[in-house]
């Protein structure tokens, strides 16, 4: 009796398939990773987008500030700070300075916390902007004010002790893999996600 060993694989067929199968897995594995960063800070901006455009029609839609509070009249704006990651906030000027004063925290009626969000999947806000100048250290934050009638904004900077009214506002949003995007605001109350 002869013993026939043409059939089946051999071990280098074998081996090599094992080995093209590793690397398209291996390319797989990359492409969703990336594709997941991705979708993760593009989901991100666009929820700060939509913050944005909530706190400008709290303001233009004369939202009362508490209920029955009677207060009507208060402009309503948003607060970004990268010392403050990964949260931000939106708030009613009770005190019109145009700045947001945090009190007693969020949900009481003795603090201009109208709703605080938080940044998911690790997305941190690193920089915010002016239309030139990114500041990604030191104390800086940006305040956006909305004040009924209007649509516009009034945007307030503040970085390393300085206080400026940009016409333009970006707030920069980094993956933990390091991808940027910026959410840029316009004093005509415009928002791009760049």
């Amino acid at each position: 009796m002869q013993i026939n060993f043409s059939k089946g694989f051999s071990l280098v067929e074998l081996i090599i398939v094992i080995a093209i199968t590793t690397v398209l897995l291996g390319v797989i594995t990359y492409s969703y990773r990336t594709a997941n960063n991705n979708l993760a800070l593009s989901s991100a901006a666009q929820e700060v987008a939509i913050a944005i455009r909530q706190a400008q029609t709290y303001a233009i839609s004369v939202k009362e500030y508490a209920p029955n509070s009677g207060q009507f009249d208060y402009a309503y704006g948003i607060f970004f700070s990268p010392s403050f990651n990964p949260n931000y906030i939106i708030f009613a000027d009770k005190d019109v300075d145009g700045v947001f004063s945090l009190g007693d925290g969020c949900g009481t009626v003795s603090t201009e916390c109208v709703e605080l969000f938080t940044l998911r999947n690790n997305v941190n806000i690193t920089g915010v902007c002016n239309a030139s100048t990114c500041y990604s250290s030191g104390s800086r934050d940006l305040t956006v004010i909305f004040k009924r009638p209007n649509p516009n904004a009034t945007l307030r900077l503040y970085a390393s002790g300085i206080v400026t009214n940009p016409s333009t506002g970006k707030i920069v949003l980094t993956s933990p893999q390091g991808t940027t995007v910026a959410v840029t605001i316009q004093s005509t109350g415009q928002v791009l996600v760049q």
